[in-house]
Formats: structure tokens, sequence, C-alpha cells
């Protein structure tokens, strides 16, 4: 091509994945410059992925290894892996999981709340098959998990829990018949009892509703501004760049690193860019449960209290009454 001069090649795999860490050595030859997710997490460009259990009691270790990869565990990977009904219980260890998860993420949106946010934190599950995808989401609608026992009942609001797969986007799209369908409490506050109920959508509109509702979580004034709570089978794209993502929970096979990296990247974008004093940025962090992210056990011994919420931000729009 004429008049061009220099041309960059970006790439997130500059390397042939593998079921091990990636090393230098493993890299393309035309590869000039490598700054890896390492770097970036290391250097704080974005946040820092840990396990980390805030309870009461004392944690035995052997749990720790094992919430380290939750799927491989004996009692969980042939269960979740068999055909059930939605309404099946989850294993013990995934159900104790939620728990130790859950309130952690409530501890974070307290925070959140108290420093004035209007969005919550969000927790994002990425599941092995629907089937699971569907146990889950039974499970969180009704109290399987035991939640409201500790306190955790807003982790369970099904207005503000998401379920994207496959099977609810086939479903959604295999029929024309029009449903009533009241998304209100997901596109605001919940506030607002009086405000009308959407019009009646088809299951294809529905369908578009969900994909709008999922790739806006956690942008004010969007369909999925009030969504604290994603259960997923493979629907978070590299793109999907929710910035208020603080717990992840993994709950598939994890065959390589790079895969790892995917997962806990959905929740790696940071929340602000402010930097403090020092000039640097302050610490934000993500925390996992069922990933086993080498990176992981560089963060997994700090159990002291949470960080500091990121402070809320102003944001500024056009008028759109009085935009030309």
């Amino acid at each position: 091509m004429r008049g061009i001069l220099r041309c960059f090649d970006l790439s997130a795999t500059p390397f042939a994945p593998s079921g091990k860490k990636a090393t230098e050595e493993a890299l393309y030859p035309w590869i000039v410059s490598d700054f890896g997710l390492n770097d970036a997490i290391e250097s704080g460009l974005v946040k820092t992925p840990r396990v980390v259990i805030r309870d009461d009691g004392k944690v035995d270790a052997n749990l720790r290894s094992r919430l380290y990869h939750i799927y491989m565990d004996d009692t969980v990977k042939d269960d979740i892996n068999r055909k059930a009904e939605e309404s099946e219980p989850l294993p013990d260890l995934i159900k104790n999981a939620y728990l130790l998860l859950g309130k952690d993420w409530q501890a974070a949106k307290d925070a959140w709340e108290k420093a004035g946010h209007k969005i919550p934190p969000v927790m994002i599950t990425v599941a092995n098959t629907t089937l699971t995808s569907a146990r889950i989401k039974y499970s969180f609608d009704h109290d399987a998990f035991l939640l409201s026992v500790a306190g955790l009942d807003d982790l369970c609001t099904p207005e503000k829990t998401l379920q994207i797969d496959s099977g609810i986007l086939n479903k959604a799209e295999a029929e024309t018949q029009p449903l009533d369908i009241d998304v209100e409490v997901v596109e605001g506050n919940g506030e607002d009892e009086e405000a009308p109920k959407e019009k009646k959508l088809t299951q294809k509109q529905q369908a578009e509703k969900l994909r709008l509702i999922v790739d806006t979580v956690g942008r004010i004034g969007q369909p999925g501004e009030q969504i604290q709570n994603v259960i997923s089978v493979g629907m978070l794209s590299e793109g999907w760049d929710a910035k208020t993502v603080t717990h992840i929970m993994g709950l598939r096979a994890f065959s390589s690193q790079l895969l790892c990296e995917q997962v806990v990247g959905r929740g790696l974008r940071r929340t602000s860019y402010d930097v403090g004093a020092d000039g640097l940025f302050e610490p934000e962090y993500v925390n996992i449960f069922g990933v086993p992210f080498t990176f992981l056990p560089h963060e997994g011994g700090s159990d002291g209290p949470p960080p500091p919420p990121p402070p809320p931000k102003t944001r500024i729009e056009p008028v759109k009454e009085k935009a030309l």
C-alpha cells in the first residue's frame, strides 16, 4: 500500500496456545516487544486478580486449594457434566464458594453505596454448559444457596441477575409469540414503582434486549446499569468491557493459561485511572474462585479488610432535547 511508512500489529496472544504458562521462548519469532498481562497487572494498568476468603471462621488450607480450581474437584466435575434438571441442587463446594464470594461481594456493594456509587459491583459466573447455567440461575432465584441466611438476599434478586447463554438466546429466537417483559428494575434503580411496564416484545426482540442488557452492564443510563449478577456460558466476548466486575466464579474446565487469561480478563478493566498523591494508580482488585490463573498465588494471601472503593464519577453528557 502506498503512503504507509509504518505498520504496527498488536496481539493479545503472540504465542501458540498451550496448557503451560507462556514464556518469552514461546513467543513468535517476529515479536519485537512483549508487554504481557502479568506486566499490566504488576504496573497497575489493570485490576489485580486474587483469591481472597473473608470469613469469620478459620479457613481450612484444603478449602483454599479446592476453591482455586472448583471444576476439577471430585464432588463437582461429574455432577455438573451430567444431564440434570435446573431444580437439582449443586454440590456443596459450589454452594460454599458462592457463600464466601457472596459475602465479599456484599461488602464491596455496601462500600460502593456508602461512597455514593449509583451502580453496583458485578459478580460473573462462567459455567461449562447451559444446563449448569440454568441450575445456577435457579439456585439464585430460589435461594438454594441459602445466601439469605447470611444476609445476602440482594445477590439473589432475579431482576438484577442476568443469565446469558446460547440456550437462552435460542429459546428467545425460536418463537414470535409476544411476551410481557418488565425490565424497569434492570434499567433503573427500582425506586419508581409507578413506572410503566415495557411494551410487548416478540421473542426475537427479547433476544436483542438480552444482548443489549449484557453489553451495557455497569453503564449509567443504559438497560444493564443495575445488573449485579451475570451467569454466562462463553457469551462474554473479548470486547465485553464492563468496568464494574469485582468477582468471578469459574465453573468450567481450563485447558490452558490463555483461557484463564481470557476469563480473568473479563474483570480486569479498572473503574478509575485517577492517580493518588504518590502519582500512582490506586489499587483495584477482582476476587476470583475457580480459575487456576498462574498469577493468582502472588495475591492469594491477603485476607484483610477489603480495599476502599474507587471514587464515584460525575457523568457529563449533552441534553438530548437541546442538541442540534
